[in-house]
């Protein structure tokens, strides 16, 4: 969470009748900005200037006028920045999924769709809640809803769509997880992938990823045993 949205939530929860606050909200996709829909009264901004991440000076608070006419804009506005586009590789800096690479499949006015290969939790045992927490991620693969329910004990939600199942509010494709995020928490640069990334979404048989330029792979990693293709 940033500092937009932790004034946000400081507003909400100290606003009163006096504040005359009727509004409070912030863009994912644009930084460094808090929108109001208000009265300028003395207790608002008294409040505001008791607000965590609200920009003041000696003189006043920094603020502006939004016209009435630019209000629906306002709410599907983006950042003009953003250069993500569906079926392009997209690298995540929040989060669990910090550092891994994902494709993208659907640019909306507040952010992206990624598919993901899932990092899911083991199932806690009565002896792994003695001990301490690691901060390490699990290791990512493909969801499997027959595996998913045995050893958690819930059953995947079965969608109308193909090998698609949702499970305590996660959505899953072809065994991929599809996140959202907003345009701040992922970027276009990626220079490589591992190569057991690849070769996991490539088992995946998900349809978006057939005709997907692939980024180069950061290391191949080779076993005894292993069916390899000699190219020319």
């Amino acid at each position: 969470m940033g500092l937009e949205e932790e004034a946000i939530f400081f507003l909400l929860q100290r606003a009163s009748p006096k504040h005359c606050l009727r509004l409070a909200f912030t863009r994912g996709t644009l930084r460094g900005w808090v929108y109001l829909e208000a009265t300028m009264n003395p207790a608002l901004i008294r409040l505001l200037k008791w607000t965590p991440g609200i920009i003041r000076t000696r003189q006043d608070l920094v603020r502006g006028e939004i016209d009435p006419s630019e209000f629906t804009r306002l709410l599907t506005m983006t950042d003009h920045t953003c250069n993500l586009k569906e079926g392009e590789w997209a690298q995540v800096h929040k989060g669990l999924y910090k550092g891994d690479v994902g494709l993208v499949v659907a640019v909306e006015n507040w952010g992206v769709e990624v598919l993901l290969l899932p990092r899911l939790n083991p199932p806690v045992s009565s002896s792994s809640l003695e001990r301490k927490r690691s901060s390490i991620p699990p290791k990512p693969a493909l969801f499997d809803p027959a595996n998913s329910s045995r050893a958690h004990e819930i059953e995947p939600k079965k969608s109308p769509e193909e090998n698609c199942y949702t499970v305590s509010g996660l959505k899953f494709e072809y065994g991929l997880l599809r996140k959202e995020y907003d345009f701040h928490s992922v970027s276009s640069t990626v220079l490589d992938i591992p190569s057991e990334f690849f070769f996991l979404y490539e088992s995946s048989g998900h349809p978006a990823l057939n005709s997907i330029f692939c980024p180069c792979l950061r290391k191949w990693s080779f076993e005894e045993g292993e069916l390899v293709t000699i190219l020319t």
